[in-house]
């Protein structure tokens, strides 16, 4: 898990 909440919008990927 990245912390990356606001990165989740635009990749969602990236916060799996």
């Amino acid at each position: 898990y990245f912390p990356d909440t606001a990165d989740f919008v635009e990749t969602p990927t990236a916060n799996v």
